[in-house]
């Protein structure tokens, strides 16, 4: 037997949906929980405070089939196996001398392929690429 309507014609549930739908609670895992700021306005932060944003939090990262292996002489080798890990490769281990043609082509092929607008196939067809020609291709 179903939960019986109150005194104002819906059920104790469907209340409680128009409750949740109408605003001013959360999802947050499996559970639902109340909005801490249903106006949808943030509170101000203080000028000494610092917001920390994760980047997994932010994008959804795209995984190779298979990783990419790149021989970064002093620190060795790294098995890159995703659009972000590339990029950050790309950004903070790639050598100066090899920033070149391929390797923004790379940058920008990793960075659509998180976006959307390339496959990770492609990703990593590039990135192997800008390796090869960097001379860092295992």
């Amino acid at each position: 037997m179903g939960p019986q309507a109150g005194p104002g014609g819906a059920s104790p549930i469907v209340k409680i949906l128009r409750n949740i739908i109408g605003g001013g609670w959360l999802m947050r895992g499996s559970a639902i929980v109340p909005d801490p700021h249903p106006t949808g306005r943030q509170p101000a932060l203080a000028a000494d405070q610092k917001t920390t944003i994760r980047t997994e939090d932010v994008m959804n990262d795209v995984w190779f089939s298979e990783p990419v292996v790149i021989d970064f002489e002093p620190s060795g080798q790294h098995k890159v196996s995703s659009c972000f890990e590339a990029i950050e490769c790309l950004d903070q281990r790639w050598p100066r001398r090899a920033r070149d043609r391929a390797w923004r082509s790379a940058n920008r092929v990793c960075r659509d392929a998180l976006d959307g607008l390339r496959s990770p196939v492609e990703a990593r067809k590039t990135l192997r690429k800008a390796a090869k020609a960097a001379g860092l291709l295992c």
